[in-house]
């Protein structure tokens, strides 16, 4: 546990090979840092960039801490590393795609420092066009959520009444809702977490390699009895993607389904894991004709996009099988 801290937020961002993503983020967080008087601290973690960003954060940056990982360690190792070396009162887990707006990083930490039992807090995040985005801050994952979005009904059928519960549409959508309210998922794009909190529950699952990390960690901080909140007033535009950017269609679905079923059989018990899983495995085997179809397609474009899917999606099988 560290003691008090003069830094009074620690902002994590991860980078692979979105270098110029990642300059215009560092210069909002500096810009949002000075603006607010705020003694903070930026720590970049790059999972092994090819693209030169490191060396663009060194000559641009030289105020940042950079961590060089010689391989893509994911989401979970490459944050942790960040936040035990940061000395903040609070972390800031960033994506690299956001860009914060004006006072964005004070009111989150002015509205932390008056709430102590809060152990989590996020912003409003827009699109950018500049409408409210919905997905990542949300209810915690239920099986009848979990089980309408393996099915794909979330495209076919958008507006059910399930996926808008669990993604929180009617609430994060009413503009007329000023005042922060209690969620029980902050997304990781955009997650500021209390110093005592994590000391108390750890940071991510290093299990979890992509999706499901932020998930598992704010579980265990309302277990933990800590407070998670939507603080609608500040935000920042979010890009979305960039994460998985390089990867081709269909190489996702291998880290989505392993993350997925290692959080229900973590989380959510024998019984609920085993349906997950059953319906995992048989959608994946329903998809995978069509993926391969779309992987000779006649079209140059569809065909690179798809070249790659068949193997991942029978490498997501495999995967679901012995988990």
């Amino acid at each position: 546990m560290q003691g008090p801290s003069s830094v009074n937020v620690s902002i994590c961002i991860l980078n692979r090979n979105q270098r110029e993503i990642l300059k215009n983020c560092l210069e909002s967080c500096w810009e949002e840092i000075e603006r607010a008087g705020l003694k903070g601290e930026i720590i970049v973690v790059d999972n092994a960039s090819s693209d030169g960003s490191p060396e663009m954060v060194a000559a641009l940056f030289p105020q940042v801490r950079v961590i060089r990982n010689q391989e893509n360690a994911g989401f979970s190792v490459a944050n942790n590393r960040a936040i035990r070396v940061s000395t903040g009162r609070y972390v800031f887990i960033l994506n690299n795609d956001t860009i914060l707006h004006k006072d964005c990083l004070k009111e989150l930490v002015s509205y932390m420092d008056a709430h102590p039992d809060v152990g989590a807090a996020g912003p409003k995040l827009l699109n950018s066009d500049g409408s409210v985005q919905v997905g990542y801050h949300r209810r915690l994952p239920r099986l009848p959520d979990t089980l309408v979005t393996l099915l794909w009904l979330h495209h076919v059928w958008p507006s059910n009444p399930i996926t808008r519960r669990a993604l929180l549409a009617d609430k994060l959508l009413d503009e007329q809702r000023e005042e922060p309210w209690p969620i029980e998922q902050v997304g990781g794009c955009a997650l500021l977490l209390r110093r005592e909190a994590l000391d108390q529950v750890g940071g991510f699952d290093e299990a979890f390699c992509f999706w499901f990390e932020d998930v598992d960690l704010c579980e265990r901080l309302g277990r933990g009895g800590w407070k998670i909140v939507y603080v609608p007033r500040p935000c920042l535009t979010h890009y979305g993607r960039a994460s998985f950017a390089g990867l081709e269609a269909g190489e996702t679905v291998d880290l989505y389904i392993k993350s997925l079923l290692l959080f229900f059989k973590k989380r959510r018990g024998p019984i609920q894991y085993s349906l997950v899983k059953l319906t995992a495995l048989t959608t994946l085997l329903l998809k995978l004709p069509v993926v391969a179809l779309l992987s000779i397609s006649p079209k140059a474009e569809t065909r690179r996009e798809w070249r790659n899917a068949p193997l991942a999606y029978l490498r997501a099988f495999k995967g679901a099988l012995v988990l």
